[in-house]
């Protein structure tokens, strides 16, 4: 046997006997997911959010602002997000960011020096992330008549304030709450997506109650942890108490995620597991959707390969949407989304 195949196996056994059991690195894993994270600094928007909505616009809702944060580890994201929307002046005016040491071209940034490492799912400032959004919600709500929040991995197809109607002002205050479903959701109806996909998923949201949104960062875990529950498991649990009296809705399918293609799923801690779990759903044809939010991709790369392979899907089959259109032209027909005229309007479990 020569002497660098001896070198080698040695090299291979001592990994080996290095390498920690499967136990041992579980165990690893959990003590990292249990490890408190710092909260995040948090600038308030409040100042920038009465800026932007001095700006007029004619399509998105008087008195609402789209809300985001990026930092240096979704920054690459963030033109994949706006590729189609960044043409349409009416809608980029009316965005504010809060911005972790980058500064972009996609609406007002809020700056902030502080650093906020790489975290990706369940990783790192992950929990400290997803609770931000409900600060900065609720300090937007105390000037803005409605707020709606956008992950930085979801994919904007068409206007949503237009799809969604919100144009109307009898429209925005039919609901304290609209989300993401969090299930696989074929829904288009009130009392469908009511029964059927009332589980919250907190990458798409639009709100217009400040008490709600105040309510739910003040319920956030003294002690944060990737391990623990989530955010919308909380908010959750806010919307079924109906001592609170909020009126809240699932958005339609239009509203789409990644998660449902999936075919297997773990259903997360605190889901109701009362409300009817489909495998998979059958997405809303490609331009038909409004959005796609790409989570349960696993990382920022591949989030930014989906991305764009999307947008240029879009392009080909539907248009190129980048510049102003007419509301009506973009507005979900009133079969599909008028939920606000149902006379049964109820809070989440009632």
């Amino acid at each position: 046997m020569g002497l660098s195949v001896r070198i080698l196996l040695r090299l291979v056994l001592a990994a080996c006997w290095l390498a920690p059991s499967r136990p041992m690195a579980r165990q690893d894993v959990l003590n990292w997911r249990v490890k408190v994270r710092p909260q995040l600094v948090l600038p308030n928007v409040s100042a920038a959010v009465a800026r932007v909505l001095l700006e007029p616009s004619s399509c998105v809702a008087e008195g609402g602002v789209t809300l985001s944060v990026t930092n240096s580890h979704h920054a690459w994201l963030r033109p994949e997000q706006f590729a189609l929307l960044e043409g349409q002046t009416c809608f980029m005016r009316r965005m504010v960011s809060v911005c972790y040491g980058v500064v972009d071209r996609f609406g007002l940034c809020v700056n902030s020096s502080h650093k906020v490492p790489p975290s990706d799912f369940r990783r790192s400032n992950y929990a400290a992330l997803i609770w931000a959004k409900w600060r900065i919600m609720a300090d937007a709500l105390t000037v803005a008549r409605v707020a709606m929040w956008l992950d930085a991995d979801v994919l904007l197809l068409r206007n949503p304030w237009v799809a969604l109607d919100l144009l109307d002002p009898r429209k925005v205050g039919a609901f304290d709450f609209r989300h993401q479903s969090e299930d696989p959701c074929a829904a288009t109806q009130f009392e469908e997506l009511q029964a059927k996909c009332a589980n919250v998923n907190g990458g798409q949201l639009v709100m217009s109650n400040y008490r709600l949104a105040a309510q739910i960062y003040a319920a956030r875990p003294r002690n944060l942890t990737n391990f623990h529950r989530l955010d919308q498991d909380f908010v959750e649990n806010i919307l079924r108490n109906r001592t609170n009296g909020f009126r809240s809705c699932a958005l339609p399918a239009h509203f789409a995620s990644y998660c449902w293609s999936l075919p297997k799923r773990v259903l997360r801690k605190g889901r109701d597991n009362s409300i009817p779990l489909p495998k998979r759903v059958a997405y809303v044809p490609l331009c038909q959707r409004v959005t796609h939010h790409f989570n349960c991709v696993t990382d920022s790369m591949k989030k930014k390969k989906v991305m764009r392979s999307m947008v240029a899907s879009w392009r080909a089959e539907c248009g190129n949407s980048s510049s102003e259109v007419s509301p009506s032209a973009s507005r979900l027909t009133s079969s599909v989304e008028d939920v606000s005229r149902s006379t049964t309007v109820t809070a989440v479990g009632a």
